[in-house]
């Protein structure tokens, strides 16, 4: 792994873990919920539905770019293996708020996009 990569997961781990983040994905995640809630047609609740998981997903993909760079290192990175914990720990003590909640899936995930790659 590169020292870029090393960095950027370690970025991933601290955007999922930072206060401000988690915030400001819970007063989303809440504002869709109501608004998919109030909504009275299902074209409305779907594009509401849709945008909720779209909010779920981003914070999959900056948790999956830490936990595949922590498993990449098989476990030898001392720092990667605490932030992937930390992240983890955020993750599980978020409240579900709506209809989608994200939690770390046992077992390797894949990353997406170019750098996809069987680990």
């Amino acid at each position: 792994m590169t020292f870029q990569e090393r960095q950027a997961a370690l970025e991933a781990g601290r955007i999922v873990c930072s206060a401000v983040f988690q915030a400001a994905f819970d007063r989303l995640d809440a504002r869709y919920v109501r608004a998919w809630r109030a909504c009275t047609d299902s074209a409305g609740r779907d594009g509401w539905w849709h945008r909720q998981r779209a909010l779920a997903a981003v914070r999959k993909e900056l948790f999956d770019a830490l936990q595949c760079a922590a498993l990449r290192e098989q476990g030898k990175d001392a720092q990667l293996n605490a932030a992937l914990e930390a992240a983890k720990q955020t993750i599980t003590a978020q409240r579900p708020s709506g209809f989608a909640r994200f939690e770390p899936e046992a077992g390797a995930p894949t990353h997406g996009g170019k750098d996809d790659q069987q680990l």
